[in-house]
């Protein structure tokens, strides 16, 4: 396929490994940013699966009728990974819980928000995404319902109600540390925000990057441009950079 074509084949056309230092034209004709079947960035973070992740400085949410929205680019092949974390609170059950990744749900991604005690409202998509190809993963949660969006299409909704909760921790990336979550895989390009994006941004975001979005509600945008190091960027402005932790730390590679 030529630069800025669409093959007609656009979920095998962009899976490929590309050499550090050259850039990525997306289906779309943009260039080192353009989304479609890969992330947005060349670099990625391998995590193990047992003791290694991100933490992040974003406070849990606590008040009654936060709206979230977790975004992340996954790939992993690992099905025995019953239970496990791609962005998480590192909280247990007895605080309000935000959770985008696998629970005992098979190799479906799944967005599990709840209040007090209990696991809450589970939301579960449609599709294998532990096939060892990159995917586009979306959580969202309103005081209505809550819903989980692959590759740039809705999958599944439930209702839902608004948080509530004692929750004084923070978001990690790989991991909710509360539950021993942990992801066995490759994560790149994540977002963090306090309201739900709409399904026409998810899809905008799933073709043009998270950076062709409004930043209205945007807590924290890591595009894991660093490629190297302990810390991993946001370059949201706000400043929520993350602190890569474990015995190895996650690894960083290039996609």
């Amino acid at each position: 396929t030529q630069a800025g074509q669409a093959s007609s084949t656009p979920t095998l056309a962009f899976i490929c490994s590309i050499p550090s230092g050259y850039s990525f034209t997306s289906p779309t004709g943009g260039s080192s940013g353009g989304g479609g079947s890969t992330p947005t960035v060349n670099y990625a973070l391998q995590f193990d699966g047992s003791q290694n992740y991100v933490s992040t400085p974003i406070s849990a949410f606590t008040s009654s009728g936060d709206d979230v929205t977790f975004t992340a680019w996954m790939k992993s092949s690992d099905h025995y990974q019953n239970s496990a974390s791609i962005i998480g609170s590192d909280e247990g059950a007895q605080y309000s819980i935000e959770i985008l990744g696998f629970y005992s749900t098979g190799n479906n991604p799944t967005g599990i928000f709840g209040s007090g005690s209990g696991e809450g409202w589970q939301v579960v998509g449609t599709s294998d995404v532990l096939d060892n190809q990159w995917h586009f993963v979306v959580a969202t949660h309103t005081s209505s319902e809550d819903t989980i969006y692959v590759d740039g299409v809705q999958q599944s909704q439930v209702s839902a109600n608004s948080l509530s909760g004692n929750a004084t921790g923070v978001f990690n990336i790989g991991t909710s540390l509360g539950y021993g979550w942990y992801f066995n895989g490759l994560l790149s390009d994540i977002s963090i925000w306090n309201r739900a994006i709409t399904s026409q941004e998810v899809a905008t975001a799933y073709s043009s990057g998270i950076s062709s979005l409004s930043t209205n509600g945007l807590l924290a945008h890591y595009d894991f441009h660093d490629g190297s190091g302990s810390t991993l960027s946001d370059i949201s402005g706000h400043g929520n950079n993350g602190t890569l932790h474990g015995s190895p730390t996650p690894t960083w590679v290039t996609r």
